[in-house]
């Protein structure tokens, strides 16, 4: 009998403690990290710590780092050029934020063409509430927009979106907010990435971000 529990104690340690989600196979927990932009390095604003070498451009006014974060004024954003290595079919992107103030369009990380067809996706504040979009040119299809959250501000939020061919999941601080129906893929990104404004400068005060990012995660799923 001994043996026995010993054997069940066994089973459930390896097999009932997992941190991996049961029944969800296509997550972030098995995705390969593809960039990783974790602001720690002053003299390098835009050094990725996934591939070691700097691929974010300063775009805009004056980015820094303070305490190995972004900080952004309102008025400053980074630019990186569009890259086949970031277009994936199914993709996560993780951010951590902390808004200082709120305005109509704040872009915190967007490959948003411009004009009014092409590839794209866009993870947004309008006020104090976060958006995702998404457009998948290929299927002429117009801007997606899926309402992920109300965020606070002079506060942390950990924010992740999971984008599959089939549906869009969000989470923030790790409880999902969003499980909705999607069809299409945004894989084929031919304009500069814009970090905390809208690199494309289509207008709407250029859509910069006030406050700071902690990290910036792109994983392929």
């Amino acid at each position: 009998m001994r043996k026995i529990w010993s054997s069940l104690l066994v089973a459930f340690v390896l097999f009932g403690c997992s941190d991996t989600p049961v029944g969800n196979e296509e997550s972030l927990y098995q995705g390969h990290l593809l960039v990783s932009w974790e602001f720690n390095n002053a003299t390098e604003i835009g050094y990725d710590n996934t591939n070691g070498g700097n691929t974010a451009l300063v775009g805009d006014g004056s980015p820094s780092i303070e305490k190995n974060t972004l900080l952004l004024d309102g008025a400053s954003g980074l630019y990186l050029p569009a890259s086949d290595t970031l277009g994936s079919k199914d993709f996560a992107l993780e951010v951590k934020v902390f808004p200082k103030e709120f305005s109509s369009m704040m872009n915190i990380i967007t490959t948003e063409p411009p004009g009014a067809y092409g590839d794209g996706w866009i993870l947004r504040l309008e006020n104090n509430t976060l958006y995702f979009l998404i457009r998948d040119g290929g299927n002429d299809y117009d801007w997606i927009k899926y309402k992920i959250s109300s965020i606070d501000k002079d506060k942390w939020s950990k924010i992740l979106v999971e984008c599959f061919q089939d549906s869009i999941k969000a989470y923030i601080n790790d409880e999902m907010v969003l499980n909705e129906f999607y069809s299409g893929d945004a894989s084929s990104l031919d304009y500069q990435w814009g970090i905390g404004y809208d690199a494309t400068h289509q207008e709407i005060n250029n859509r910069y971000f006030n406050g700071k990012i902690d990290y910036i995660r792109y994983y392929e799923l």
